[in-house]
């Protein structure tokens, strides 16, 4: 068949997540195999380790573990994002290792493949292996069920206060483990399928150990068949390693002495590993055709079973050499040409003396004529047996082999074995890596490997590899055409019906096996109250239960014993497979393959509750005070142990394996075909029928057995599915299922019954078999993504036509009728109108759901009615359409018709009979409880129980928990965001998961009551002074009035007036009846009530209505019309009144009763009360009691019109931040004070605030999106770690990072320590460089000007706005700035004033001390919080704010200025560190200011670092405090309105400009020259970048790295993070800077490490991004830049070139190519490898310059297009366009079509490890070149040598008449010395040779790039084009010209780059085969081809560049 291609490639291996990284390691012989740790297990290894042997111990602890893997879900919630129910990061982060590992090789082995994302996976299935074992996650939702009823049982039989302690007592977020993770088995698949947008089949099949080759194999048939264009194959091993380790215990698989190493004598066995992999496979002329980059070419394989052999554990021979003999011939390949095998090789003495036989028996009958043989190895050696996902390393390790020619060494070979024949040995097995063996390989002949792998159960698979090739080869074997299935055999059990006959029975009458539930069948559990009540039910319900079923223990050879048998599942699977295969008539040593849909048997985890109780036990004692000795607490133990299972022995525990059900069919009939085990949901049987046919059109296979089990009634399935809906718990109703109105019954369930069972049936192709042997055929069957009527009806369409019928022709449908509510609705909805009028009925109703039986009982049902059908004598064809739903997400449609004539039996076996051994296997067994209580009774235990009633038993630190079986279906949740009704009030809309919790629906009533009730506010106003109100009601009188709307408020405010305001003083003389709020409130104030009097009086100031602005006395500002624009949010989890409830009042009032036990406790988290409450409503929440997960909340805070603490209508600082308090919230819905009891309290200990935009006004809504990204122990403290993003509508303005906060002690608290300076804080001060600053205003007299104490009534002058009357006259403003001042009086922070040093400080700008009195009646205290009273961060926070403008403000900052307001700095980061906390107290807080930075341009600014003092201890420290001045103007929100007399500045336009003198120089900064002499900043709009050598860092490879600065100001430039357009600012950050602050947070990752960076220096030509299009991540899509450079007429290539207007090649290349790199790095390309330092390098590239162009003084406008992105092994490869214009200055830069199109190419630049960078083997594949005439043997008398570095070389003269005649040198020479052989070369014509050496101080390492110091390949073919000048002078080409020049002419240069030149280098040389000299008029052209090269590798090369003389003009 044809070829398959690898075109995609993926691992997450031990060691490694990038096949590159692993193929590194494999070459450094790097042994990745570790000791398990505590993390790994779960528990601690060594309470688990024994001897060999041990019962519940393990004997070896070493293994392949995957360490340090951090999962990212961005890339799967964006591409599932358009989906209706899309995956969200909190439900991909809450799932098992398991899935996160999967989902992580698929995603990269698709970006490897260029296809995540693309629409072409529509036609894409995924194949995963996966071994069905409990997970670490899955244990959490099972063991509480065992351990609650041991520790109810201990309770009663020890002492009532005994408390088992939780199984897991380390991880906090253990209480909401997602249900999904006990879908272990086939839900990964489905998983996979939708997080990569397949569209084709997915499941997951257990092969054992052959998963891995199983699935490419499996895969290949799917593309060879057609009904897939692209296939993802692959397998994981991620299951519990401590059940996995206790299991290969019982096995006695690993070595007792320790050592595993592959085909070595010592080997005593293996080490079990973890790991993932994935690869993309396409038909070969698909990917050809494609353009597809291939791996590999699969030239095909095989499968087989070992069949019978001497165990299921044991491998045969015999297999193993059938699958090589199917593989070859399948590949068409001669075994003599197969060079390597990739060896199974496990290291078990038994396994690899098998193999090695095997490979010896077969490769010795291909002997080859020079005698070599196959070569061998195993990855094994170096990762451990990844189990399910073991082949994954060896396919990789070969196809990695085959394309670097190279075969690495298996490690840890020391005595190596050899085969029995003598065959093959050590000769064959390298220990050093080697080169590809080539005795063997000619052109004719490729590379070729093989890979074996070989599984439990003798499931055997061999593929055969070679090197990827472009050449296709004619197909001369195609898949058979697809023919209808014929059913000849089947057996069933469901319930009571215990056969095929009975089963019949009871669909024939209609009858159902639904019963109580057995005794045993729940161990007792279900009489265990705790447990019931989790689990909603008050008695087990009725079901279709198996109560027990016989079994011939002889037939099926398997051991009697009843502590050693094996589990019921795979017994019952058995008796109906076997059955099924006798009805068939199949004989024994067929080709036949077995396929067992099955999930995990849930079960297991009762042997894995067992193992924990032995530390439960032992930790329980310990916490509870309570000794007993070794022997005593043994007892105990197992006591407990054995309660709950007996230790698993060896047959009971190989049972466990999931593919071993279908090896043991293989084995009882010596079946040779392919056994394995499918999952796929309930969907699990479908997809076996649709994997049959592909068998039978790929394979010769002569049957196929599928069956199916799944005792669905255990007490495990139960808790398991009512995560996704209700039991049915009511009595038996089948009703009536035979008629059209039965669909109306079967499909309006909403609750599911139980069932249990097993079927099996075989299938054959229908021209295979006789008419009579047929019960019914399989004429079509499809599958469709999704449960939704679409899906159903799109499966049906295409079943139905793929049987060639339409819907009139079925006769009835056998509906799946889950009884899951949306199941049941989407197919009542599609079925009756796909086939109206047609019976609908499901199988369901005779023995309930069983799930991944539900397929097999569905089809046997509808087999078995089609054949009585087919028995009646007018044989009509009949067809049945079967449905199928599940939750792998998909719909399977099945067409089923009747044969012609009745299904005869085949003839019972004759001879004779076989003995039997027939005993009962009964499902379930002893009652926990029963059978602890018994054996506690005994009289060993009464020595035990005396031990317990000593002392008082204290309470375990975590009692088991059965928060995770509760059904999570029974809670409510939100499946949308609220919507609100202003449009502006949302930026996005999210999915809002809120559990447990109530959302109010808001009406169009409400909110017009709403808005009704924001009047009263306005209602008070108008009654007092609004002054008087501000500085004496608090915000509380707001928030109650609006909970009273309607009501008649009972006190009014009673305040004395401000004489200040010119108001009189109105002082309460009537009450009115008092109306109770809505909650008491400790500290609301008294609101009094005002005289009619004082309303009469106070009329003119009412009817004066807005926001009242104060300013200097004489000038009368008109009040702001401050407009009330609030968000109105449809849905409210919690409004006002809630949130003042949980500040004030009980938690439990508005979380639920599940709280009220934190009421009772002394401390608990509050909001801050209404004095400070900054928060409205909640209207999202994505969070889960007690589950420490990823959560998040949506708060809005409406901003009072009228509110205390605005300034001039605008919030200061602290309210912006407060308002974003509800991480308190949050956390307190999480459940911390569950754990915190009130001894430990909430306090802030980090955060990083940025302002994006200016201050909100009142009436506007902040909204606030609150996450909680996660947790952290420090000993017993509990860190958690946020962010916020705050919002007005749209529009970001503020983000909140790195948010950190904790739970502490009294006592941890008192021992704070304060902020304590680190390393990075003492680098700062000793590198700050002193500057000072020029007041712009002083006081005339000399006293005032050097005034060192203003006091409070100072300060309040500035609360006033009143400046001259703080500072003196000098100040006065005229009235026009009347808002620069603070806040009110109630948040003055600072009130006064005690030191300023105009000079002082590390940086000398200034040094400023102020102080806050404190007192614990302040109103800061009790607001913040309630019992637990601080002062608030953010009012420290808005003190700092007022230190930073009162030295402004002193400094005459403002004196140019008109209507200004303070402002933060956008895009400035500000970092707060609190260490210390403010409690109510008398004392004296201090501010310590130091400036850091200021400036007038391009408006006033300052920059401080500010301490925070209390008892000389430093307890808060504020980082880059960024405050500015900034001016109103008509496009401001609410501008003042200044008054007519005010008089503004005479000309802004000639405002003094502030004057930074450095301490040498004296001059203005932008004339300041750097190290170069160059003034960078002269031209503050376009700067270059300023180059000062930065001598204190590191030294990167001998460059000495130069500082960072930043761009200049200038007014209205964009500084906003991530935001177009990208400015100096931005690209200088990008530069040498902190790369965040160019594309944002995502790229935080690289905080301390190496980012990708642009040039910077002479080398740095972007002065801006204007415009960039795309989306990051979505590397799939086009994106593209439009850059501008603007080109100084002075600049240093130039001025330092022969000619003066001629740019250099090479820059035009750089300003070509830089963007490319910006838009390659703003789409976040490297963040899809964010744990890897990669490096960006060109590799490839032409340029075509069409016209000749003078720069300078130009733009240069630069369209960059990022084209297409290749992933592969960690390296990334990206492709370009761009097109570089002169721009025409009156037009935008995006007006391409108006600019000048002058050069325009193509580039390539890839991303590289270090490593790779390092190994990079040049152009040439690692051969080491020579110049032309060493190789030619040149006599030296023919070669000219010239010294260019002899600077006084004539070459470097120019002649007077001939000025640009000459070479440039300086900065532009880049050879030593230039070689010239006349008439040599290639062409004949010359030969020109240039060597450099290489050192660290060249000049252009540090500018290329800042801490990646390599040479740019620009500056290579500028070498080169230095070279022909030199030939040029030499020859004097330019004779002709009176003045020639040198010149770039209008040609296309084609480069390609293999390598790099670093510091390390010792020498680059290059030459110029100069193939033509062009002379005509007026120029002289000189053409060649170009090479350079590092010692001795060709690394560049540069086709037909050009180089020109001509005549000066």
């Amino acid at each position: 068949m044809e070829n398959i291609a690898v075109v995609g490639i993926a691992n997450l291996f031990p060691g490694s997540s990038a096949p590159e990284e692993f193929w590194q390691q494999l070459l450094k012989k790097q042994d990745c195999r570790s000791k398990a740790t505590q993390e790994q297990m779960g528990v601690d290894p060594e309470k688990y380790t024994g001897k060999k042997g041990d019962t519940d111990k393990f004997y070896c602890v070493h293994g392949g573990y995957i360490r340090d893997f951090n999962f990212d879900a961005t890339s799967f919630t964006q591409n599932t994002a358009g989906l209706t129910a899309p995956l969200s990061e909190e439900y991909l982060n809450q799932l098992d290792d398991l899935n996160k590992w999967a989902l992580y090789v698929t995603e990269q082995a698709l970006t490897d493949a260029g296809y995540w994302g693309s629409d072409k996976l529509e036609q894409c299935g995924v194949i995963l292996g996966n071994l069905s074992f409990p997970t670490k996650s899955s244990n959490h939702l099972f063991m509480p069920l065992y351990h609650q009823v041991v520790d109810n049982a201990l309770k009663a039989g020890l002492d009532k206060d005994f408390q088992l302690s939780h199984f897991s007592d380390t991880d906090i977020a253990t209480n909401d483990i997602h249900a999904d993770n006990a879908l272990v088995a086939g839900y990964p698949a489905a998983l996979l399928a939708k997080a990569a947008g397949l569209g084709g089949t997915h499941f997951a099949l257990d092969a054992a150990c052959a998963s891995s080759c199983y699935s490419v194999k499996l895969a290949c048939d799917y593309l060879h068949t057609g009904k897939a264009d692209m296939m993802l194959a692959g397998a994981v091993s991620g299951s519990d390693p401590m059940f996995v380790n206790m299991g290969f215990s019982i096995f006695q698989a690993y070595p007792a002495n320790n050592i595993h190493a592959p085909f070595d004598k010592n080997s005593q066995g293996l080490f079990a590993g973890e790991g993932a992999g994935m690869m993309v496979l396409k038909r070969h002329s698909d990917a050809v055709r494609d353009g597809d980059k291939i791996h590999a070419i699969i030239k095909g394989g095989a499968l087989s079973n070992d069949g019978k052999g001497e165990f299921v554990l044991s491998p045969n021979t015999k297999g193993q050499v059938l699958v090589y003999e199917r593989a070859y011939e399948d590949a068409a390949v001669d075994p003599r040409d197969v060079d390597y095998i990739e060896c199974h090789a496990t290291g078990t003495p038994k396994g690899d003396n098998v193999e090695l036989g095997s490979m010896d028996t077969f490769f010795s009958r291909f002997p080859r004529e020079n005698g070599n043989k196959p070569l061998l190895g195993s990855v094994k050696s170096n990762l451990g047996h990844l189990l399910t996902a073991a082949g994954m390393p060896g396919m990789t390790k070969a196809i990695w082999a085959l394309n670097e020619a190279k075969i690495p060494a298996t490690i840890n070979l020391n005595e190596p074995l050899s085969s029995k024949k003598g065959y093959l040995g050590g000769a064959q097995m390298p220990t050093d890596t080697i080169d590809w063996p080539t005795a063997t390989h000619t052109a004719n002949k490729p590379r070729t490997a093989g890979v074996s792998v070989f599984g439990f159960g003798g499931s055997n698979a061999h593929l055969v590899l070679q090197q990827p090739t472009q050449q296709l080869e004619p197909i001369t074997v195609k898949a058979k055409t697809r023919e209808p299935l014929a059913i000849i055999g089947m057996d069933a059990h469901f319930g009571g019906a215990e056969d095929l006959a009975g089963f019949k029975k009871l669909i024939d009458t209609n009858g159902n096996t639904f019963r109580e539930l057995p005794t045993n069948r729940w161990k007792g559990i279900n009489n265990d109250t705790v447990v019931m009540s989790a689990l909603q039910l008050k008695k087990a319900p009725q079901g279709g239960y198996v109560e027990n079923f016989d079994i011939d223990f002889l037939r099926f050879k398997v051991p009697p014993n009843e502590q050693d048998c094996l589990i019921p599942q795979q017994l019952m699977m058995m008796k109906v497979a076997d059955n099924a295969a006798k009805d068939a008539g199949l004989k024994e040593g067929s080709n036949v393959a077995v396929l067992v849909a099955m999930g995990i048997e849930l079960e297991l985890h009762q042997y894995r509750g067992r193992v924990n109780l032995s530390t439960q036990i032992e930790e329980s004692l310990l916490q509870q005070g309570v000794t007993l000795n070794p022997e005593q607490r043994e007892t105990l133990t197992n006591i407990a142990k054995d309660g709950v299972a007996h230790a698993a022995q060896l047959n009971q525990y190989t049972s466990f394996i999931g593919n071993i059900m279908a090896s043991r069919i293989s084995a009882l009939w010596d079946f040779t075909g392919p056994a394995i085990t499918l999952s796929a949901e309930e969907n699990s049987v479908y997809r076996c029928v649709e994997l049959a046919e592909n068998l039978f059109q790929t394979s010769d296979i002569d049957a196929v057995i599928i069956a199916s089990v799944d005792l669905a009634g255990s007490v495990e399935n139960i808790t398991l599915r009512q995560h996704f809906g209700p039991v049915n718990k009511g009595p038996v109703d089948t009703g009536s299922v035979e008629t059209g109105s039965a669909s109306a019954n079967v499909l309006e369930q909403n609750t599911w019954r139980v069932g249990e069972g097993a079927g099996a049936f075989v299938v054959k192709p229908q021209s295979k078999v006789s008419e009579e042997s047929i019960y019914a055929t399989i004429d079509g069957i499809s599958f469709a993504n999704g449960n939704d009527a679409a899906a159903i009806t799109k499966a049906a369409t295409a079943s139905l036509n793929i049987a060639g019928l339409n819907s009139a022709d079925i006769s009835s449908v056998e509906a799946h009728a889950s009884g899951f509510s949306a199941e049941n609705s989407e197919e009542a909805q599609a079925l009756p109108a796909l086939y109206a009028g047609k019976a609908i009925s499901s199988v369901k109703s005779n023995v309930g759901h069983t799930f991944n039986a539900s397929g097999v009982a569905s089809i046997i049902k509808t087999a078995l009615l089609l054949d009585e059908k087919s028995s009646k004598a007018s044989h009509v064809a009949s067809h049945i359409a079967v449905n199928g739903l599940g939750k792998d997400e998909s719909c399977a449609h099945l067409i089923l018709s009747s044969s012609k004539v009745a299904h005869q039996a085949a003839p019972a076996p004759t001879g004779k009979q076989r003995p039997k051994l027939i005993k009962n296997i009964s499902l379930g067994g002893k009652a926990i409880f029963t059978d602890i209580i018994t054996n506690v009774k005994t009289p060993a235990m009464a020595a035990i129980k005396q031990a317990f009633t000593e002392q008082p038993l204290h309470q375990v630190k975590q009692a088991v928990n059965v928060m995770n079986i509760k059904p999570k279906v029974s809670e409510v949740k939100l499946a949308e965001a609220a919507q609100p009704t202003n449009l502006s009030s949302q930026a996005h809309t999210r999915s809002t998961v809120v559990t447990g919790v109530q959302v109010k629906k808001i009406t169009n009533t409400a909110i017009a009551n709403k808005q009704s009730k924001r009047q009263v506010p306005a209602d008070v106003k108008h009654q007092a002074s609004k002054e008087i109100f501000q500085e004496s009601a608090t915000h509380q009188a707001f928030l109650n009035t609006r909970q009273m709307a309607g009501q008649q408020i009972s006190k009014l405010i009673e305040m004395q007036a401000n004489v200040s305001a010119g108001l009189p003083t109105y002082v309460s003389t009537s009450t009115t009846s008092a109306v109770e709020p809505l909650n008491e409130r400790a500290h609301a104030p008294e609101l009094s009530v005002v005289s009619s009097n004082a309303q009469a009086a106070n009329e003119s100031w009412a009817n004066e209505s807005g926001f009242k602005i104060k300013g200097p006395a004489g000038y009368n500002y008109p009040p702001l019309q401050l407009e009330e624009r609030f968000n109105q949010p449809q849905e409210i989890i919690w409004d006002t009144a809630d949130l003042v409830e949980f500040a004030e009042g009980d938690i439990a009032k508005v979380f639920g009763d599940e709280f009220k036990i934190i009421d009772s406790y002394s401390r608990r988290v509050r909001l801050p009360t209404t004095d400070y409450l900054l928060v409205s409503r909640v209207t999202e929440l994505e969070a889960t009691v007690n589950e420490y997960k990823k959560s998040y909340m949506c708060t809005e805070y409406d901003i009072p019109v009228d509110a205390p603490f605005l300034i001039d209508g605008q919030i200061p600082w602290s309210v912006s931040v407060e308002s974003g308090q509800c991480d308190l919230l949050l956390i307190s819905y999480i459940g911390i004070d569950f754990q915190a009891k009130g001894e430990r309290v909430y306090r802030l200990l980090d955060c990083e605030l940025t302002f994006l935009e200016e201050m909100a006004f009142g009436g506007e809504t902040l909204r606030y999106e609150i996450h909680i990204d996660s947790y952290a122990r420090n000993g017993e403290q509990l860190l958690f770690f946020f962010h916020y993003d705050c919002y007005v509508g749209d529009k970001k303005v503020l983000i909140m990072r790195n948010g950190c906060a904790g739970f502490f002690t009294d006592e941890e608290l008192a021992d704070g320590k304060g902020v304590i300076l680190n390393d990075k804080d003492k680098a700062e001060l000793a590198n700050a460089v002193k500057t000072d600053f020029t007041p712009l205003i002083t006081n005339v007299d000399a006293a005032k000007q050097a005034k060192q104490h203003f006091d409070y009534n100072d300060m309040m002058k500035l609360v006033d706005g009143d400046v001259a009357g703080c500072f003196g006259e000098e100040y006065n403003q005229q009235g026009r700035n009347p808002s620069l001042k603070f806040s009110s009086k109630k948040f003055l922070m600072i009130e006064r004033i005690t030191k300023i040093d105009a000079k002082g400080g590390h940086w000398g700008l200034g040094l400023l001390e102020g102080q806050k009195d404190l007192d614990p009646q302040h109103w800061y205290f009790p607001c913040h919080f309630k019992g637990d009273q601080v002062m608030a961060g953010s009012l420290m926070s808005e003190g700092c704010g007022q230190m930073a403008m009162f030295l402004m403000l002193k400094l005459g900052m403002h004196a140019n200025v008109n209507n200004a307001r303070f402002q933060p700095m956008p895009g400035e980061s500000q970092t707060v560190r609190c260490r210390g906390q403010v409690i109510p107290q008398h004392n004296t807080l201090t501010y310590r200011m130091e400036v850091t930075a200021m400036g007038m341009e391009p408006y006033p600014f300052l920059k401080a670092n500010i301490e925070i003092i209390l008892d000389g201890k430093a307890v808060v420290d504020f980082k880059n405090l960024s405050v500015m001045i900034t001016e109103q103007d008509d496009n401001s929100p609410y501008p003042v309105t200044l008054p007519d007399n005010v008089q503004l500045q005479a000309s802004i336009a000639q405002r003094s400009t502030q004057v930074v003198h450095s301490n040498n120089a004296g001059s203005d900064t932008t004339l300041e020259l750097d190290e170069r002499g160059v003034a960078p900043f002269k031209y503050a709009h376009r700067p270059l970048m300023k180059v000062m050598s930065d001598f204190t860092a590191p030294k990167e490879k001998g460059v000495t790295p130069i500082q960072h600065f930043e761009a200049p100001m200038v007014a209205e430039q964009n500084r906003v993070p991530n935001q177009a357009p990208f400015t100096p600012w931005h690209m200088f950050e990008f530069a040498t800077g902190n790369i965040s602050k160019c594309f944002g947070p995502d790229f935080d990752v690289y905080q301390g490490r190496i980012p990708p960076r642009t040039p910077c220096g002479d080398l740095q030509v972007v002065t801006q991004v204007v415009e960039v299009q795309g989306e990051r991540l979505d590397l799939k899509k086009t994106s593209s830049c439009i850059a501008e450079y603007y080109v100084p007429s002075d600049a240093w290539y130039f001025t330092k070139n022969s000619v003066n207007n001629w740019m250099p090649y090479s820059l035009i290349m750089e300003i070509a190519l830089q963007p490319n790199g910006f838009i390659s790095g703003y789409m976040g390309t490297t963040l899809k490898y964010p744990e890897k330092d990669l490096f960006f390098r060109n590799l490839d590239g032409s340029g075509d310059l069409i016209k000749q162009v003078d720069l300078r003084d130009k733009t240069i406008v630069n369209k960059s297009v990022l084209l297409s992105t290749t992933m592969a092994g960690g390296m990334i490869v990206q492709s370009f366009t761009f097109e570089l214009y002169v721009k025409n200055e009156s037009k935008p830069a995006q007006s391409l079509e108006s600019h000048d199109l002058f050069y325009k190419g193509t580039a390539v630049f890839g991303y590289f490890g270090a490593d790779a960078l390092t190994n990079q083997l040049g152009i040439d594949n690692g051969k080491v070149t020579h110049p032309w005439f060493v190789d030619n043997n040149t006599p030296k008398s023919d070669i000219k040598v010239i010294d260019l570095s002899n600077s006084n070389l004539a070459l470097y003269q120019a002649p007077a008449d001939k000025p640009h005649y000459k070479l440039a040198g300086g900065q532009m020479n880049f050879i030593d010395t230039v070689s010239i052989v006349e008439g040599g070369g290639k062409a004949g014509i010359a030969y020109v040779h240039g060597q450099r050496s290489i050192d660290a101080t060249d000049w252009f390492f540090r500018y290329h790039f800042h801490q990646d110091p390599v040479m740019p390949g620009s500056l290579g073919v500028e070498a080169v084009i230095e070279l022909m000048q030199t030939y040029a002078l030499e020859n004097d080409l330019g004779k002709q010209f009176t003045n020639p020049r040198f010149i770039a002419p209008t040609t296309l240069v084609k480069w390609k780059y293999r390598g790099q030149i670093t510091p390390l280098n010792k020498e680059m040389s290059l030459d110029v085969h100069i193939t033509d000299i062009i002379k005509a008029d007026g120029e002289v052209r000189l053409v060649g081809d170009a090479n350079l090269s590092k010692d001795g590798l060709r690394i560049y090369e540069v086709k037909d560049i050009v180089l020109s003389l001509i005549e000066t003009k």
